[in-house]
């Protein structure tokens, strides 16, 4: 998800901490075959380019009619 989106939704982006990267090289087996099935090709995913986004929950009912109508365009 890129920023703009995750703004849209009412997401803020947020720093990453330790305890984040060190899941994701845990599971960067995982990460790998992911990215290299949805690619179709071998692909490395770069795990510094990671990002991390919060939102509250007052912020997503905020934005209800929004998503239901992003939800929709997408199963469409």
């Amino acid at each position: 998800m890129n920023q703009r989106t995750a703004a849209r939704l009412g997401f803020k982006p947020q720093p990453k901490d330790g305890l984040q990267q060190l899941i994701l090289a845990f599971n960067y087996g995982n990460l790998f075959v992911s990215n290299s099935l949805a690619k179709g090709k071998l692909s490395f995913p770069k795990l510094s380019a990671t990002q991390t986004y919060e939102a509250s929950l007052e912020d997503l009912i905020a934005r209800k009619a929004y998503i239901k109508q992003l939800l929709k365009r997408m199963q469409d």
